[in-house]
């Protein structure tokens, strides 16, 4: 039996289209949500939450980057930007 509010489409395809722009926590407020149920819908649909800082020693401000998909070879070129910026 489910517990709480059931959800909708468009509820689904916003954390779908945030998924790695977003926080979790930035997701939950913008639709009225609780972080603990943003991460257990992305873990029901197999969904990456991850959200990735960057510090630029140029400057020393954390850059986020954002992503879609966590793919091999996108995990490779991620220890390339990582490399070029610690």
């Amino acid at each position: 039996m489910a517990r709480g509010k059931i959800w909708d489409e468009p509820e689904i395809n916003f954390i779908r289209d945030n998924a790695g722009k977003l926080t979790v926590k930035e997701m939950a407020d913008q639709i009225g949500r609780s972080y603990f149920s943003v991460r257990a819908l992305a873990s029901k649909i197999n969904l990456s939450l991850a959200t990735v800082y960057v510090k630029n020693n140029n400057t020393g401000t954390a850059h986020r980057l954002s992503f879609d998909a966590v793919e091999i070879s996108a995990i490779n070129q991620m220890k390339m930007i990582r490399d070029v910026f610690l």
